[in-house]
């Protein structure tokens, strides 16, 4: 694990938490995009403590120090969900696929983020033996079709295109393990 890259994601996610604080007012209403992107930064950085807090060569204080961050941050998951909670409580609903879908492709986009070095083309990252994998069971054999499919990933600005360009082009199944790894290629070309 990256002690420095790391870091630099904690600071990059208190920076962004920062400055969606700072455009808030009293009277402002606060919307949905914003709270849902406060709250996955939220996450974000627990999970990055948990990590962090793991790291051998950290010092005893700073492990501490991560250790109550971490349970402040578990303390205001709990109530998020207890405040969603209550305002459902006449509807309770399980969380959907989708959410779960969503909360799994954060994790594993973060794992890339902390694992992988960033790629500057999919196509030359992935192996023969990923390849002919993909193509087989992802693109029915039709190997123009991953080749035209995997170009078109790789040259979007953003990765939000690049997801939402597979999401509409294709009925994967995200919890599928070979889903799940070609993604791992599309994050690691936008990590």
């Amino acid at each position: 694990m990256n002690k420095k890259l790391l870091i630099n994601l904690i600071k990059s996610n208190v920076d962004e938490i920062n400055k969606i604080a700072e455009n808030l007012d009293e009277n402002t209403v606060i919307p949905s995009v914003f709270y849902e992107l406060s709250l996955s930064k939220i996450r974000n950085l627990y999970v990055q403590f948990k990590l962090l807090r793991e790291i051998p060569d950290i010092d005893l204080s700073f492990k501490e120090f991560a250790s109550d961050i971490t349970h402040i941050l578990e303390e205001t998951n709990d109530a998020k969900i207890e405040t969603d909670t209550k305002a459902t409580e006449q509807t309770v609903k399980p969380i959907s696929d989708y959410e779960k879908i969503v909360k799994l492709r954060e994790q594993d986009f973060l794992s890339v983020q902390i694992n992988f070095n960033p790629i500057k083309s999919i196509v030359q990252a992935i192996d023969l033996n990923d390849k002919i994998w993909f193509t087989k069971t992802l693109f029915n054999g039709n190997l123009n079709h991953f080749n035209e499919t995997v170009e078109k990933l790789n040259n979007f600005e953003f990765l939000e295109e690049a997801v939402d360009y597979i999401d509409n082009q294709f009925d994967w199944d995200y919890l599928n393990n070979t889903v799940r790894k070609f993604f791992q290629y599309v994050y690691m070309r936008y990590a």
